[in-house]
């Protein structure tokens, strides 16, 4: 599946608007590590937060 940053861009920026909308700009944003973090990266540089934190999830098959 291919995922265009163009896409990634509008998507961000609608959700941008929804959280804004809903709560106004976040004081920190929380995000589960590894596909997350992009999005986390995107959206403190867009409000200029600097308070960004990780959580790790880790699933193992038996």
């Amino acid at each position: 599946m291919h995922y265009s940053y163009e896409a990634f861009l509008k998507d961000s920026l609608e959700l941008v608007k929804q959280v804004e909308r809903l709560c106004g700009v976040p004081e920190a944003l929380v995000c589960v590590m590894r596909g997350g973090m992009t999005l986390a990266h995107f959206l403190s540089l867009h409000w200029d937060l600097r308070e960004v934190y990780g959580i790790n999830a880790i699933s193992y098959d038996t």
